[in-house]
């Protein structure tokens, strides 16, 4: 796993990220991932494990990143994903 995103938890199995972790992944300010949770009816829903955690499934954050990267509308920070990835080496383990 790369730095940036430091330790991938899993819960029931699931790969998860925290906020602070999609907002590195995506480059964008948690302003921005507050306003896309609310605002955007395509962006990967996140859950809460107790009244202050909060994760959204990884799995579902790259497919919304991939489709994003592959003709879907181009929004602010998502530019800087296609870096992020580059400079990571070997993510594919992100993938599974």
């Amino acid at each position: 796993m790369y730095e940036e995103l430091g330790e991938v938890r899993k819960i029931g199995g699931e790969e998860v990220l925290s906020p602070k972790q999609v907002c590195s992944l995506l480059g964008v300010a948690r302003s921005t991932l507050t306003h896309r949770t609310k605002g955007d009816s395509s962006f990967p829903k996140s859950f809460k494990i107790s009244e202050r955690k909060m994760y959204f499934k990884l799995n579902e954050v790259v497919a919304w990143i991939d489709h994003r990267m592959n003709g879907g509308v181009d929004n602010v920070g998502i530019h800087s994903v296609p870096i992020i990835l580059k400079e990571a080496g070997d993510i594919s383990h992100l993938f599974r």
